[in-house]
């Protein structure tokens, strides 16, 4: 008996902490942006969701609702007209005031690293939007050669300049420990890719630079001194935000907040366009000569194996695998 009190005591106890998790949210949009308010929100934590784009809705209904979320361009207006109305504030959202000073924040640590921070942020976009159906891995010439606009499939990029197929099998692992709904993966590789090891090359710095820091993998290089990660941490959902929506939901809005940037420096790069003073043909041969001295038979054999390793990985999540080759010169 006593321990079937306890059981019982102990279910009471969880449903009520599930209980408390449960809230009533309203959103206070435009009908364009509502939808996209509504599929950051954590359904499980949000047992009601209801959208209005009037404050006067409210006022009646804002009793029985824990959080009001305002995503307009005049939220501060809004704001303001809701506590003038006695809505406490502590249950009013600006989400369009957060996301502007969170993007800030995205945005000066991105321009100390740019290549890291854009692996990481399409990294996070995809942990927090299951709705992505193509990933691409690959040096910068997948990257500058596809447009994922034009694909009929909702893609990211996980490219960057001397990024190896070592990497791009790191990249593609940690993508796919997540729930997701790939169904493709575009491998872009060059000509050379199988006899090039960024940790063995003069692109090693890299490593230390953007891949460390992420995997805590050096592959063939010895990292003495890792780079801090700790700025990330500024990037975390506070409360209450974070009890009601979706984990690393940022990034999904992130593209609602167009800007340039977070443009990636070198893709206007001096070195990514032919000299003035050298035709264009010849430039692709000295390009061409520089690749083809790439020869290195123990390096072929081991990206053999992380390549078959790679289509493995795709295969066992029936992803399908597309390989494309890009021109270089």
């Amino acid at each position: 008996m006593l321990r079937m009190k306890n059981e019982f005591h102990i279910i009471h106890i969880m449903e009520g902490m599930y209980m408390e998790r449960q809230y009533k949210i309203i959103i206070l949009s435009d009908e364009l942006s509502e939808g996209r308010i509504r599929n950051v929100l954590d359904k499980n934590k949000c047992k009601t969701i209801v959208h209005v784009v009037d404050v006067a809705d409210i006022v009646h209904i804002e009793n029985s609702f824990q959080y009001i979320i305002i995503w307009r361009v005049d939220a501060e207006k809004l704001t303001n007209e809701l506590r003038n109305r006695g809505v406490q504030s502590s249950k009013i959202i600006n989400l369009t005031k957060y996301m502007y000073e969170w993007k800030n924040k995205l945005i000066s640590i991105y321009q100390i690293n740019p290549d890291l921070m854009s692996i990481y942020i399409s990294m996070k976009k995809a942990k927090s939007d299951p709705t992505y159906e193509l990933f691409a891995t690959g040096l910068s010439y997948p990257h500058c050669g596809i447009s994922t606009e034009l694909l009929s499939k909702k893609s990211m990029k996980l490219t960057l300049p001397s990024q190896d197929l070592y990497y791009d099998y790191l990249i593609a692992s940690q993508l796919l420990s997540n729930d997701h709904s790939f169904q493709y993966c575009l491998i872009g590789i060059a000509y050379f890719s199988f006899y090039f090891d960024m940790s063995l090359s003069s692109e090693s710095y890299r490593i230390h630079k953007v891949y460390y820091p992420l995997f805590q993998d050096g592959h063939h290089t010895v990292v003495h001194s890792p780079l801090p990660t700790d700025g990330f941490a500024h990037l975390d959902t506070p409360k209450p935000l974070f009890s009601i929506f979706n984990l690393h939901f940022e990034y999904v809005l992130l593209d609602e907040l167009k800007d340039e940037s977070l443009i990636l420096p070198w893709i206007n790069a001096e070195w990514n366009t032919t000299p003035l003073h050298i035709p264009f043909e010849e430039h692709g041969k000295i390009r061409a000569t520089s690749h083809a001295k790439l020869s290195y038979p123990h390096t072929l054999v081991e990206n053999k194996t992380i390549f078959k390793k790679y289509l493995e990985l795709l295969l066992k999540h029936d992803i399908k695998p597309i390989i494309v080759v890009f021109p270089v010169t």
